[in-house]
């Protein structure tokens, strides 16, 4: 991302997508961040906004694959909302822009879904780390009245 040259941040109404978005810039370079616009119509559906809260919750995962699987009408009619959404945020903008839009998973992963008629691949869970380092399980114990 270095060097992208950021002409438009496009947000969701979440103040954690603004750091995000502010963060992304600053680490590309460009340290003068466009003003950030941002888009509400990702999360102004208070009953769609609802319904992935639930399945996110009664699935424990934000696995759009899961999701999917579970209530299919629900996400093919958020893929066509979000993508619109997605669809007017960029061609708002002239040709040629570099636009870094932060949205939330598992909008993400449907806006670009009703765009493109395409399923991200779902994000595979890594390992722990299993070391025994500096910064391993057994410093955070031993340490843990010293740091806080």
């Amino acid at each position: 991302m270095r060097g992208a040259g950021f002409t438009a941040l496009i947000v969701t109404p979440y103040f954690r997508t603004s750091q995000t978005a502010v963060h992304f810039c600053e680490g590309a370079g460009d340290w003068n961040c466009p003003r950030q616009k941002i888009e509400p119509r990702w999360t102004e559906d208070e009953k769609a906004f609802a319904r992935w809260t639930e399945l996110i919750v009664a699935l424990k995962t934000q696995d759009i694959d899961l999701i999917a699987g579970t209530d299919p009408d629900f996400v093919a009619s958020e893929a066509d909302r979000c993508g619109t959404v997605l669809r007017d945020a960029v061609l708002s903008h002239p040709e040629g822009s570099h636009i870094l839009i932060v949205c939330h998973s598992p909008l993400t992963e449907v806006s670009i879904e009703g765009v493109t008629g395409k399923r991200l691949a779902a994000r595979r869970r890594r390992r722990r780390c299993r070391c025994r380092g500096r910064f391993g399980p057994r410093f955070r114990l031993r340490n843990r009245a010293r740091v806080g």
